[in-house]
């Protein structure tokens, strides 16, 4: 019985086209976006290497860390644990 239901759901999944479109969206975008922005990542990380004196590379490789977060929080100074404990 559990198999016949584990079969029928399997048969219910792959004949939705749905699920067809999903299918292909996620390949699209691992077949392209990944090796894409590996490639970048390793044109950049060379570019920071070739740079001179240590202040300006360190500035390079910390940059990201900081726009990171400034872009993650828009700016604002944002207290999170009471903003955890007003939900």
């Amino acid at each position: 019985m559990r198999t016949n239901l584990l079969t029928q759901n399997y048969i219910e999944l792959f004949s939705d086209s749905v699920f067809h479109k999903a299918l292909k969206n996620t390949l699209i975008i691992v077949l392209v976006s990944v090796p894409a922005v590996a490639v970048f990542s390793l044109w950049v990380s060379s570019l920071i290497y070739k740079m001179k004196g240590p202040v300006l590379r360190n500035s390079a490789v910390y940059l990201p860390v900081v726009t990171g977060s400034v872009a993650s929080n828009g700016g604002l100074e944002v207290d999170v644990p009471q903003l955890l404990r007003s939900v």
